[in-house]
């Protein structure tokens, strides 16, 4: 059965939801009521507007994928409805703590050290029971706008995996105080690198004290040879080490292309103090990659 069908309208109260106060995020408006929350993917360029600027058609393959990744692992929060009408997504409600939250109370290696196996564990999981494309687009590396890939033998080095481009510490969140973890926004589904997956999710960690009044510096508190043991033990997959530098730089050009854009739009005064901090914690990064063999 190919991964990506087109989903069933599940029932949603459209009055109710045309009279919500939605918050705007960079891709979307999100809404918290009761024991759901909304939301409303957003077309590029679109009118500062939910009602206007919805993207019905990211709704549709956000939610075919999700629930299909639900299917899979258990640790994936599925939608509870779709409405077409306003490209709204709803998912039950999680009442625990965001992963980064939980990462920055940590005071060294083995206090962050179980919650990061438990991230690292849910992604290995998704790469180990879906290792036949089926109907999953293909990933044009060479194509890629960040970082084009020049080796193609690398595109031969080892297994392709589906590749969930919404795995990063933000989008890993406690069930209940005390709960699971549960992966609730997997963004873009394509066939690809397994190793784009964790090189991701690594710099993610790196990043959790990004644009954060706490430290200037990357957050550190992880051991790196562990996370990658713990990977290939539940994914079963050997990570190429030529495949690892390949997507690490790529998803570090693509994390700083973001960060020079949305420092652009900030206000005159702010840009060159952005400008600098940015250059900071990119090159701090850069030197802990190196450090550990990117």
């Amino acid at each position: 059965m190919s991964a990506y069908t087109t989903p069933l309208l599940h029932p949603v109260n459209r009055n109710h939801l045309a009279k919500m106060t939605f918050s705007r995020r960079q891709s979307s408006w999100i809404a918290v009521e009761g024991d759901s929350f909304f939301k409303i993917p957003k077309r590029s360029g679109a009118p500062d507007d939910w009602i206007l600027g919805a993207d019905f058609d990211a709704a549709s393959k956000e939610f075919a994928a999700v629930s299909w990744l639900a299917d899979i692992e258990s640790a994936v929060l599925r939608p509870t409805g779709l409405d077409g009408q306003h490209a709204c997504i709803v998912f039950p409600r999680l009442l625990g703590e965001d992963l980064i939250d939980d990462l920055l109370r940590a005071r060294d290696h083995a206090q962050a050290q179980p919650a990061i196996k438990e991230a690292v564990e849910i992604l290995g999981r998704l790469h180990a029971k879906v290792r036949q494309q089926d109907g999953i687009p293909s990933y044009d590396y060479c194509s890629d706008p960040h970082y084009p890939l020049k080796e193609p033998g690398l595109l031969h080095e080892g297994p392709t995996t589906v590749v969930i481009r919404g795995v990063e510490v933000r989008n890993f969140r406690r069930q209940s105080a005390c709960g699971p973890l549960r992966f609730f926004d997997p963004h873009d589904v394509w066939w690809g690198f397994p190793e784009e997956d964790l090189t991701r999710f690594v710099i993610s960690l790196l990043m959790i004290r990004w644009a954060r009044k706490v430290s200037p510096l990357p957050w550190m508190r992880f051991d790196f040879e562990f996370l990658c043991t713990t990977y290939e033990r539940t994914a079963s997959i050997q990570l190429s080490k030529r495949r690892m530098r390949y997507c690490a730089e790529l998803n570090l050009r693509m994390r700083k292309h973001n960060a020079i854009a949305a420092s652009a739009i900030l206000p005159r005064f702010l840009r060159t103090p952005a400008k600098a901090y940015l250059k900071m914690y990119f090159s701090r990064m850069e030197r802990w990659l190196s450090q550990h063999g990117f």
